[in-house]
């Protein structure tokens, strides 16, 4: 899949999860231009469904300087997104809002180091493995991922490695029925 979308191994940033409002995937473009010069042959991969974001997305970088450097994946086989994930120089999930959050554990485990959101379920399910980042600021995200392509690059993916190999599939459905009692009881509270 790298050949076929023109990808060199560690010298991409992979978004992965669609182009719906609370993943965020225009703010990353926006932050994704903010990277400039310094990484003017990095590439931002995006994977996941089209919808009329997609045209808004591609419409904002066209007279920008990621033109050319966004790469629409769309959906992708599980062997190529491990393929992907492996051979990403950053993983970015910068999302709103997600209910747990697992491709930031399967990007951990594929040894990619993690950018996400310091909202929602995402920093519980990174923990001290990932860059946490405020999803509403495009610079803080240009700044973690530039900080996951330097020296930090090795010292996350060990730990990231780490934090996967630690989780069970039993830590992650009591980290799921947690997250639903609490929005149960959120719901609760406000029916009053």
């Amino acid at each position: 899949i790298l050949a076929r979308l023109g990808l060199q191994p560690s010298r991409y940033v992979l978004s992965l999860g669609g182009l719906d409002a609370r993943k965020n995937q225009v703010r990353l473009v926006q932050a994704f231009e903010l990277l400039g010069h310094d990484h003017a042959d990095l590439r931002l991969v995006l994977v996941g469904g089209g919808t009329w974001r997609e045209w808004l997305i591609r419409r904002r970088i066209e007279g920008s300087s990621a033109r050319g450097r966004v790469v629409f994946a769309g959906f992708v086989t599980d062997e190529d997104l491990a393929a992907l994930l492996v051979n990403a120089g950053v993983f970015a999930y910068v999302s709103l809002n997600e209910g747990f959050g697992l491709p930031i554990l399967e990007a951990m485990a594929a040894g990619a180091p993690v950018v996400t959101s310091r909202v929602s379920s995402m920093p519980e399910v990174a923990g001290e493995a990932a860059i946490l980042v405020d999803p509403r600021d495009s610079t803080a995200i240009a700044r973690g991922i530039t900080s996951a392509l330097g020296p930090r690059r090795e010292e996350l993916v060990e730990a990231g490695r780490a934090r996967a190999a630690s989780r069970t599939w039993n830590d992650v459905a009591a980290e799921m029925l947690d997250v639903y009692d609490r929005a149960s009881a959120r719901a609760r509270d406000s029916l009053g």
